[in-house]
């Protein structure tokens, strides 16, 4: 009996561990945004400035918090104040290299950038928050800009509210587990988004057939599925949707290709 008490208490304490970790995603109007709210309390956990050299257009800045952190590229002695770019499902954990300290620009120091251009990519984060630590993630995408100055445009980030728990880098936490994926993607576009239009129309420029496409929202839930009569250029009433966040999942052949998010207004 005691044995089974245990067992009991284990599988308690487990159980209760895995429903209070929580993945907390923002979605927010693609641009600059001031800073960085993880948690949603009003106070920026990372602040945002611009750069004053060529490829230092973006600057986090440490608001006063001590643990603050960027994963960054490098080592102390070069390029260790430069912004790692890292891939869809990246572990974001304790391990690896936050020696950017807080300050750590995303598109390098006066010189030429490692981030990729023209592709959505991911900033690692390490957060304080009430003395304790959390990772998170940013989206971003990166192009030339200007006079040479890379611009960066900032899209929707996502933290563990578990202190000290690893995060996927794009892993938005909620039941379905998806999010934007794809090494075909860039290709597919999706447009107006955000929308209020009662249509999207989906652009594909890929060389891959789409034969089906569903609308999921963010509980998993199948909201609707469509045949495909047009590969390269799809039209979708959206009219019955209400305002919130959606995934559209495409498919070749019963093979899902891939999913792009689509914000109704």
């Amino acid at each position: 009996m005691k044995r089974l008490n245990l067992l009991y208490t284990i599988l308690a304490i487990v159980f209760t561990y895995n429903v209070n970790a929580q993945i907390v995603y923002t979605d927010i109007t693609d641009g600059i945004p001031s800073g960085i709210d993880f948690n949603g309390d009003g106070t920026n956990e990372f602040s945002i400035s611009n750069g004053t050299g060529v490829g230092d257009y973006i600057t986090y800045f440490n608001p006063g918090q001590t643990h603050n952190n960027t994963y960054a590229v490098g080592t102390a002695l070069s390029g260790w104040d430069e912004a790692a770019s890292l891939t869809l499902g990246f572990s974001i954990d304790g391990t690896g290299n936050w020696i950017g300290a807080g300050d750590c620009t995303i598109t390098g120091w006066g010189g030429a950038t490692v981030f990729p251009f023209n592709t959505d990519a991911y900033i690692g984060l390490k957060i304080e928050i009430a003395n304790n630590t959390y990772y998170g993630w940013v989206r971003v995408f990166v192009t030339t800009g200007t006079a040479g100055s890379p611009l960066v445009t900032y899209k929707d980030f996502a933290y563990q509210s578990t202190a000290n728990r690893a995060i996927n880098a794009g892993d938005i936490g909620n039941t379905t587990g998806i999010s934007e994926f794809g090494k075909n993607m860039k290709f597919i576009t999706l447009y107006p988004n955000p929308t209020k239009n009662n249509t999207i129309t989906i652009d594909n420029k890929s060389k891959l057939n789409i034969s089906k496409i569903e609308i999921i929202d963010l509980t998993g839930k199948r909201i609707k599925q469509i045949n495909v009569l047009d590969s390269n250029n799809q039209t979708i009433d959206v009219s019955e949707l209400n305002t919130g966040i959606y995934f559209i999942s495409l498919f070749n052949n019963g093979e899902k290709i891939g999913n792009k998010k689509l914000i109704i207004e």
